[in-house]
């Protein structure tokens, strides 16, 4: 029991999972290898067959523990650029400073290295690129993209929104 206690008090040693193999195993002795910190508890003599299977079960637990945490690390990450992106929209002076934050955050966000924004001209007929981050200017600056005949004029006609990721 002291030898779990000191594995799951170190840093270094607590995301062990500990499997207690004991002759004691009245409920009292099975709940004060759970308290110390044992993962599982196994009666003497131990069943070959019975300890793979519930080193397996830990080592599954233990995979899914830690792409859970992954993906809360990520959802974590990814709300923290919104609360900054909002909080830094709520007080843009101009429309240039909403479409750099906007082109910042976007690109954060789906770690992209190349986003652009495209917004309709005065006449609604074309969108032009207006911002964009990893695009050569030679490239960007002429680009205007037909509303009527084009995925992305469909895309802005239809208001639906379309994430597109080319390699």
């Amino acid at each position: 029991l002291s030898c779990i206690r000191e594995l799951k008090a170190q840093s270094e040693t607590r995301h062990i999972p500990v499997i207690m193999i004991s002759a004691r195993c009245d409920g009292t002795d099975i709940a004060a290898a759970l308290s110390a910190g044992a993962d599982e508890f196994l009666p003497k003599p131990c069943n070959p067959k019975e300890l793979a299977i519930r080193v397996r079960s830990m080592v599954r637990l233990q995979r899914q523990l830690e792409r859970s945490n992954a993906v809360r690390g990520e959802q974590s990450r990814a709300l923290g650029l919104l609360s900054d992106f909002s909080r830094g929209i709520s007080v843009a002076d101009s429309l240039d400073e909403v479409l750099d934050r906007t082109l910042a955050t976007t690109a954060s966000l789906v770690c992209a290295r190349r986003v652009a924004i495209l917004l309709p001209d005065e006449m609604r007929g074309q969108l032009v690129l207006t911002r964009s981050i990893g695009i050569d200017e030679t490239v960007s600056s002429p680009l205007r993209v037909p509303i009527d005949g084009s995925s992305l004029g469909a895309v802005f006609t239809s208001g639906e929104p379309l994430i597109i990721s080319q390699p």
